[in-house]
This record gives C-alpha cells, sequence and structure tokens, in this order.
C-alpha cells in the first residue's frame, strides 16, 4: 500500500499544483545560486512548520531541472530524509564528525536521478557539537565541491548565535519556511539573528500546512 508523503509530492504527484510551485521555486532558486551559490541552509522557527517538507521537494526538483544534488540531513532531533525515500537509518553526518569516518562511503543514491542524500546518522550528538565541529564544515566544503547543490536541513533548536556564527563559513544563503500567513515577532528575530551574521536570506517561503 503506498502512503501519501508530502515530503515527496514532486514524485508522487508531479501534476499537482503544489509541484509546480516547487519546480518554479527551484528554477528561481538555481538562477540566483548561478556557479558559486551552492550551500542552501534550510531553517524555520519552530519545528512542524514543514521545512524538511520544502526542503526535499526543493532538492527533488533542482534534481529534476537537471542538477546534481545532495541532501544533507542535519536535523538530528528529528531525520526524516531516511523515511521520506523509505530506506532504513544509516551512518551519515554524525557518524562521519564523532567518529572521523569517511563522509563519501555515506552519500546514498535515490530514485531520482541526480539526487543523492546522506542521513542524520546512527550516531546521537547529544552535545550538539557536530554542526560546530571543524570536520563538519570540512565535509560540507568538500560536497560543494562535487555537487551543483547542497540542501542544509537542520532543527530549529538550532537557531542560536553560536550556530549560525559556525555556518556562515560555508553557508550560501538562507531559505525560511513558516506555516503563518502574516508576519510575526519569532519569524522577525529569526530574520534578525540571520542577518547579524551576515548570511544571505534568499527568501521566505509561506508553507500552508504544518508537517
Amino acid at each position: 500500500m503506498n502512503v501519501f508523503n508530502r515530503n515527496r509530492i514532486v514524485i508522487d504527484s508531479p501534476n499537482d499544483e503544489t509541484s509546480s510551485a516547487y519546480l518554479k521555486m527551484s528554477e528561481k532558486l538555481k538562477f540566483y545560486a548561478g556557479d558559486d551559490k551552492k550551500v542552501i541552509l534550510f531553517m524555520s522557527t519552530k519545528n512542524g512548520d514543514g521545512k524538511s517538507t520544502v526542503a526535499t521537494n526543493v532538492a527533488i526538483s533542482l534534481a529534476k531541472l537537471g542538477g546534481r544534488v545532495v541532501y544533507l540531513d542535519a536535523d538530528f532531533e528529528n531525520p526524516s530524509i531516511n523515511e521520506t525515500f523509505d530506506m532504513q537509518m544509516r551512518k551519515g553526518v554524525s557518524d562521519a564528525v564523532l567518529h572521523d569516518e569517511n563522509i563519501s562511503y555515506m552519500i546514498y543514491d535515490t530514485s531520482v536521478y541526480g539526487l543523492s542524500i546522506i542521513f542524520a546518522g546512527l550516531e546521537k550528538d547529544e552535545t550538539g557539537m557536530v554542526l560546530l565541529s571543524n570536520k563538519f564544515r570540512y565535509l560540507t566544503k568538500t560536497l560543494k565541491h562535487s555537487f551543483d547543490f547542497c540542501i542544509l536541513d537542520i532543527n530549529s533548536s538550532k537557531n542560536e548565535d553560536v550556530y549560525l556564527e559556525a555556518l556562515k563559513d560555508f553557508v550560501d544563503g538562507v531559505v525560511l519556511v513558516d506555516n503563518r500567513s502574516r508576519d510575526n515577532d519569532e519569524l522577525d528575530g529569526l530574520v534578525q539573528l540571520i542577518e547579524k551574521h551576515e548570511i544571505k536570506i534568499i527568501g521566505i517561503v509561506n508553507n500552508l500546512e504544518k508537517s
């Protein structure tokens, strides 16, 4: 029995209006990126705003547009990319960083041509130090040279100065995902935090459904 998964609506319902919107969004993102803006970070003010849903569908759309894309699931608290592609959780980001393992052996192909994924990993990031490590910075920069796009998904608990200061060294732009139709203080606060660290905000996506 196939269960509808909106994290991959671009695959499962390609003629849906939402799928078309994701493709248009990805075309704009591809134009913005040019040849040098490759690492795109997806953030939201709260868990459940649909950040991973948007990030995954954008990654799929970019691959469908001919890009070589890697989806880096660094949401260690709520990893989802394994469920999106109905795959068992395997070694990934946390294992590569915490055990100094080679990330190249943890890049997995998907059913979408051009799209690869890296799982959050089997090792728990108890201290929250993975994103702050030099190893994470190194592996992300390595991926940047191997793919056209690196889609980076992190948990909203990492919306703090210390993490953005570390991420700004290699993140080329941020896409904010919000599920409210009106301006709110939390979103404004996150925008100010990102701008404080001089990271480019590419756009804000108003996701109408919570994940």
